[in-house]
């Protein structure tokens, strides 16, 4: 089953299907290959989910589907000097 994500930050948003066992690693690879924050490394960025930071970046997207018949999750990307 796929999952259809969406990625938002102040730099920008995607949206993208993946696989339910694509991990949270990949979404963000994925996501910061796309909206490409400006100065920040990917190691300096981090996802959250809910407002909760993701600390297992080795967790599947099956844990976070969400909606009718669990397909859609929604993420903010973000890091730790964003200006807020």
């Amino acid at each position: 089953m796929e999952v259809h994500v969406t990625v938002r930050s102040s730099d920008g948003s995607v949206e993208h299907p993946f696989k339910e066992s694509a991990t949270i690693a990949d979404v963000k690879s994925y996501a910061y290959d796309h909206i490409k924050p400006n100065g920040i490394s990917l190691q300096g960025t981090f996802l959250t989910f809910g407002g909760t930071r993701i600390v297992n970046e080795q967790l599947t997207l099956a844990h976070f589907a969400q909606g009718e018949h669990k397909k859609s999750a929604l993420f903010v990307m973000t890091w730790e000097n964003q200006a807020g």
